[in-house]
């Protein structure tokens, strides 16, 4: 227990409920679809230096869609935990009309926040840890609480500064479960072909999980 977030219950409770619903999974296929097929780029031998510097290149462009796509994925999961929470199954229906309801307000931070989260991840890594650490409760917020995107991102700041110690303790699980995710990319990544549809399955599950695991995390801490 770490100030009013019990993290051993969250982390409990997410994994549960992914469990309880395996269709929780279908939103975050194509992102992570993407992002396996970067990490087979990345890793497969090229024949010259001009064809690595291109394989580098496009698979960069690919991480980059594939993290905006997943932040419009994390908005789908957002909807379908917020309104299944009490329930012992998800309602697809329900969360998309309630994503659908906020979608611009979605795609204006999917964009904003996936950008500056995506492109500093990618070149400068440190930068991209403190933006996405700032920003990762605009999503829930617009969804749940109903702000606009620009409202969303300054309730985001100051949510996660107020609560320090807890959203600092979340981030280290969460690199956690992208390390480990990462390294098991890593050793598909050299199985031909086949380890893409391994790993976009993988990428599926640990994004989701994450994905559950952060909306129950912004209830608690927002106490709703």
């Amino acid at each position: 227990m770490i100030g009013s977030v019990n993290f051993w219950h969250e982390l409990r409770w997410s994994g549960e409920y992914v469990a309880r619903n395996p269709e929780l999974i279908v939103p975050t296929l194509p992102s992570a679809f993407l992002i396996a097929v970067a990490n087979h780029l990345v890793w497969r031998r090229s024949l010259s230096w001009i064809t690595a510097f291109f394989q580098w290149g496009v698979s960069v462009i690919v991480v980059i869609l594939g993290i905006l796509l997943g932040f419009l994925a994390l908005g789908l999961v957002i909807a379908l935990v917020w309104d299944g929470q009490y329930r012992e199954r998800v309602h697809f229906q329900r969360a998309w009309r309630i994503f659908s309801l906020r979608f611009a307000d979605i795609l204006i931070v999917a964009l904003m926040v996936g950008f500056l989260v995506s492109f500093f991840s990618v070149f400068f890594v440190f930068p991209g840890l403190v933006f996405g650490f700032l920003l990762m409760f605009t999503l829930p917020i617009v969804i749940i609480e109903e702000e606009d995107a620009f409202s969303a991102i300054r309730r985001s700041f100051q949510l996660s500064l107020e609560n320090l110690g807890e959203s600092f303790t979340f981030l280290v699980v969460v690199l956690f479960l992208g390390v480990m995710g990462y390294l098991l990319f890593w050793l598909f990544g050299f199985v031909p072909y086949a380890g893409v549809v391994i790993n976009t399955f993988l990428g599926g599950v640990i994004l989701t999980y994450t994905f559950t695991f952060l909306t129950r995390f912004y209830l608690a801490l927002a106490r709703l």
